[in-house]
């Protein structure tokens, strides 16, 4: 018998293991590249079921300023905060104002950029929400998940070298296919073609996975890809008082476009803490960065300007940080190149199908492999961990009924406190305290909640200030039950308090 030669047993290696790979781990390799497929297109999906997120010109010429749309958001949910502003891209999009309602809970309000209208309310549980954030880390925890999902680089990586070595004749096995030999040689032809097509973007995904991982890495070991986010001092921090007064959003883009006159403002981020600027983010020349590459950061309360960030001064690493995910998803060229990775991505998506298919037709069987049951308790984690994903992106609990204490008003301040109530109406342990301003955020650090008479008292430190700030304290169902008072205590800056104080129930008369 002729021994094999060492470029045959070669070329069956590579073979062996390409197949090994795209078999034993189709499961998690078809789940990551089927979300991220999705995920493509994820804002175009929302934007068909969503009747709130379409919008058309009419006779409009020019669109409203982003002062109109910030005054909008706000006269329709006057009790709830404004996180951001943002343009989605397209002009069929409406804009979108990310909120936190009085219970802390996050919303959309989409709003119509050609005439100002308020166009409905979305909850952040989205089609785009859902696919982006299973693709990137199968909703485990980010220090499991998104490592374990960005290693499948590699995975890929080795199916792409093996694939094409073993396949000969590149550009006749790009347009073959062979519909009249049976299923199994039409599958097989197609499987070639289309792995070989859909080369580029592998090569892409490789690369920019590969980015996310070092980016992981570097998170990790607290050097950061991206540049820092310069802040309020210390010092001005302490001088804004009980209340900062901010200042409106055309003031806001009007400094920042006079401070970097080529940007194209897109996105504006208001300050959420005390010591957080104002961050105006856009276009300005490289269509292939994020928004986030050129920005200008601000002061909230006199909108001075505090760092101008330009894409081109960077330096390299953030640059290619800031390209990776238009890369990655496509959207660097708006809906044309996202069509583009999608049907191509989707291309590769039936590689992984059609790969096990192959397999179980040259093994004749079609029971799963040890390793493919072994990727299955991967799913249930997965699924388990999205329990705890929903809820995060729903935000706290709302309960059936609360018991609201009447409101507190000092000057432009307001603060009360809510009992969390049960169906059958008794008290489940939460007590929700909420100060408000009527303009600006009030400047609060600490809040307390005491019961009396059994003096028991749950201070919560504050770090997310808006023009609402919610803050949930818990007792057991028997303290409230047995408590007469409460006190909420609210500390602010500068070292100025403010307790109020409400009588629960009456003392019981002497026998």
């Amino acid at each position: 018998m002729k021994p094999r030669s060492p470029k045959k047993a070669s070329l069956k290696f590579l073979y062996t293991l390409h197949a090994w790979l795209g078999f034993h781990l189709a499961v998690l390799m078809a789940l990551v590249l089927l979300t991220g497929t999705l995920a493509v297109i994820a804002n175009e999906i929302d934007w068909l079921f969503q009747d709130d997120m379409r919008v058309t010109r009419g006779a409009a010429t020019e669109k409203v300023s982003w002062g109109q749309l910030q005054a909008a958001a706000r006269a329709y949910r006057p009790d709830d905060t404004l996180v951001s502003l943002s343009a989605l891209k397209g002009d069929y999009f409406a804009y979108r104002a990310r909120m936190r309602d009085v219970y802390g809970r996050p919303y959309f309000l989409h709003l119509n950029p050609w005439n100002g209208d308020v166009t409905g309310i979305t909850r952040p549980l989205t089609v785009q929400r859902f696919f982006r954030d299973l693709h990137r880390y199968l909703f485990l925890p980010k220090v499991i998940g998104l490592p374990l999902v960005t290693s499948l680089a590699f995975v890929l990586a080795i199916s792409l070298y093996t694939g094409l070595k073993t396949t000969r004749k590149w550009r006749r096995a790009a347009t073959k296919l062979r519909t009249d030999r049976g299923a199994r040689v039409a599958v097989s032809d197609a499987h070639k073609a289309g792995g070989l097509w859909s080369s580029w973007l592998m090569v892409i995904i490789i690369l920019t996975s590969l980015w996310y991982l070092a980016e992981f890495i570097g998170q990790l070991s607290r050097q950061p890809f991206e540049p820092m986010r310069p802040g309020l001092s210390d010092a001005r921090t302490a001088s804004l008082g009980p209340v900062i007064p901010d200042v409106d959003a055309d003031t806001l883009v009007a400094a920042a476009t006079a401070a970097f006159p080529e940007l194209q403002s897109r996105v504006i981020y208001f300050a959420g803490r005390a010591n957080q600027a104002v961050t105006v983010q856009g276009r300005a020349g490289s269509f292939l960065v994020r928004d986030r590459a050129n920005r200008v950061f601000l002061d909230p309360v006199d909108a001075s300007v505090i760092h101008v960030q330009r894409s081109q001064d960077i330096g390299w690493v953030a640059f290619l940080n800031e390209i990776a995910d238009p890369l990655h998803f496509g959207y660097f060229g708006g809906l044309v190149t996202k069509l583009m990775w999608f049907v191509f991505a989707l291309m590769l998506t039936g590689l992984s199908i059609s790969g096990v298919w192959l397999m179980w037709k040259r093994l004749r069987t079609r029971a799963p492999s040890r390793t493919q049951w072994a990727t299955l308790p991967i799913l249930v984690v997965s699924m388990i961990f999205g329990v705890f994903w929903f809820q995060r992106i729903v935000g706290p609990f709302v309960p059936a009924a609360e018991r609201h204490l009447p409101a507190d008003t000092r000057a432009s301040l307001q603060q009360s406190a809510h009992i969390a109530l049960d169906r059958n109406q008794q008290p489940t342990g939460r007590v929700r305290a909420l100060v408000r301003a009527a303009q600006g955020r009030p400047h609060v650090v600490e809040v307390s909640v005491t019961l009396l008479p059994a003096n028991s008292t749950v201070t919560t430190r504050v770090r997310t200030l808006g023009q609402s700030v919610p803050v949930y304290v818990d007792f057991t169902p028997e303290q409230l039950a047995d408590a007469r008072e409460i006190q909420l205590r609210s500390e602010f800056v500068q070292g100025a308090s403010w307790l109020s104080h409400w009588v629960l129930m009456r003392e019981p008369p002497d026998s």
